[in-house]
């Protein structure tokens, strides 16, 4: 499920594929936006990682966490709902990218939180933020700090605790999301061994884009990868007969994660990032709990935290997914005349729901 939804608060790829080189700088004295200062502007190698997260002393994540003091990145640690738990009305689901996190609801990118020059800040996007200024013409993502919310220097809203950050969820909710990130949202739910979401592999020699997937899981001690499309979807559809790496469309995005791990380097790459991914998330879980509601990762991200190694499946799975208000129809049709020139071929689940996805036994 590309992610390419303009105007929706995911405008940009999963800048997971970039570097963070140069955070000290003031933000002040930056005309780009802050994520992209952490950006380089090319594609770099694969990681996650927090800029200005330390084991050994605390950072801003940590200061801000446990301030006695009202906070934003409190507010949004107290709607984080890990894997493995339902999101219900308002929770967020955490990405931690290659710099910075990004906290999601329903595939919308809410905040993007980083430490900039010592200071723990988000961008978010405008449309969540001034829906009443539609002539609005400046920068896509404004500037939360515990100011208040800018537009470059320039102050322009106020947050004002928990209840702000629940109208611009409510905003993204009911005037972005659609049917497949609910149900994507449905399957981390249901497996508590995803770690990651909406990623994306950096271009590299072999590929000019981000080659992005939905769902990044731990199973087993080894990082497995999920492209999830819904059933009417036309990229798992095709007249024609099943050409490899080509049709239906969906194989030429599963062929460009295959080939990107046929580099030792990009296999380093991703066991390195989701490792430290794990450590992050039990670190982050555990200033989540202080603040509450307590919540349990899964046994095998926190394995995973206290692991050395980790192995990484070389093909991404398919996993194809029925829209229930569809009354079967694009189910029936799909199954018919599309499924079987899929079967065998690739690493695929087809549900008729949202359910526990095990890459082993896809077929």
């Amino acid at each position: 499920m590309e992610n390419s939804s303009a105007g929706t608060g995911c405008l940009t790829p999963d800048e997971s594929s970039t570097s963070c080189t140069d955070c000290g700088k003031s933000l002040e004295a930056k005309k780009a936006p802050v994520f992209q200062q952490i950006a380089t502007g090319h594609y770099a190698k694969f990681g996650r990682r927090l800029t200005g997260w330390s084991p050994f002393e605390n950072s801003a994540f940590e200061n801000a966490a446990t301030s006695a003091e009202p906070h934003w990145f409190k507010d949004l640690l107290s709607l984080w709902r890990p894997s493995g738990h339902c999101s219900g009305e308002t929770g967020l689901r955490i990405a931690i990218r290659n710099g910075y996190l990004n906290f999601y609801r329903l595939g919308q990118s809410i905040a993007r939180v980083a430490c900039v020059s010592g200071e723990l800040i988000a961008e978010v996007h405008y449309k969540y933020v001034l829906r009443e200024l539609p002539a609005y013409s400046g920068p896509l993502y404004l500037r939360l700090t515990t100011q208040g919310v800018f537009s470059r220097d320039k102050w322009v809203a106020a947050y004002e605790g928990l209840s702000t950050l629940l109208q611009w969820i409510a905003v993204a909710e009911e005037e972005y999301v659609g049917d497949e990130k609910r149900i994507v949202d449905e399957l981390v739910a249901k497996n508590n061994h995803v770690v990651d979401l909406e990623m994306a592999l950096p271009a590299w020699a072999h590929s000019k884009v981000a080659v992005r997937m939905d769902l990044v899981a731990i199973e087993n001690g080894k990082v497995v990868f999920w492209e999830v499309k819904t059933v009417n979807d036309s990229r798992i559809r095709c007249r024609a007969e099943f050409e490899e790496d080509k049709s239906p469309h969906v194989l030429k995005q599963l062929s460009n994660y295959r080939v990107f791990l046929e580099e030792e380097s990009h296999i380093k790459q991703v066991e390195s990032a989701y490792l430290n991914t794990a450590k992050l998330l039990v670190a982050l879980r555990a200033l989540a709990d202080e603040i509450g509601p307590k919540l349990e990762l899964g046994p095998s991200i926190v394995d995973a935290s206290q692991a050395d190694r980790l192995a990484v499946a070389p093909r991404a799975a398919l996993v194809v997914v029925d829209l229930p208000a569809d009354n079967k129809r694009a189910w029936t049709s799909w199954k018919a005349s599309h499924e079987g020139k899929l079967l065998g071929k690739i690493p695929m689940r087809v549900l008729e729901s949202p359910e526990l996805l095990v890459f082993a036994g896809a077929q």
